[in-house]
């Protein structure tokens, strides 16, 4: 639309989410990330900023549970992620979702080092989820790793259609995610 084109609010709220553990480098990361949440929640009231969870991929409480809205989920086994706990992503994200039940209908998948200076729209659709794009994944421009991706491109897909994001930051619906991090979580494994 062109209100999302200008920058303007959508009138369809995010809720922030941000996977973390419990390590002292991410729990002093994630208290600045929600201080500037809260500060932007507060000076601009009627963005399309909604809700905010840390999402813990501890399986246990920790003492920042009453600082910050946090949701506990399981992480996957040690042996399973062997170390990069990053990995804990997708299965986090399929447990908020089947455990909890959000107003918005839109996820914003931040990390803890992810500061909001300003809220972002909603450029997202229910069909389309919104990202950054980087300038060094572009899966064309390398080919030295065409043979990975070649790998892990099971339906074929042109590299020209393979998009230069990460997991984050994205703006994802609810319901894409819903299917998006099943398949997410067995590619990071693969």
């Amino acid at each position: 639309s062109s209100a999302q084109k200008q920058g303007k609010k959508t009138g369809r709220k995010y809720h922030m989410v941000v996977t973390t553990d419990s390590a002292v480098y991410n729990s002093w990361q994630v208290q600045v990330c929600y201080y500037w949440y809260k500060r932007m929640k507060e000076l601009h009231p009627d963005s399309d900023l909604g809700g905010f969870t840390r999402l813990l991929h501890t399986g246990r409480p920790d003492e920042l549970m009453d600082l910050i809205p946090t949701v506990v989920v399981e992480p996957e086994p040690p042996e399973k992620h062997r170390g990069y706990k990053v990995l804990n992503r997708p299965w986090a994200f399929q447990q908020f979702l089947e455990k909890t039940n959000i107003t918005e209908d839109y996820l914003f998948m931040s990390e803890p080092d992810h500061l909001m200076l300003k809220p972002m729209p909603n450029w997202a659709t229910e069909t389309m989820a919104a990202a950054f794009p980087f300038h060094y994944m572009k899966a064309r421009d390398d080919p030295k790793h065409a043979p990975l991706i070649a790998h892990f491109n099971d339906k074929n897909v042109s590299l020209d259609k393979i998009f230069p994001t990460g997991n984050s930051p994205v703006i994802i619906s609810k319901r894409q995610m819903l299917k998006v991090a099943p398949v997410w979580r067995d590619l990071a494994f693969r």
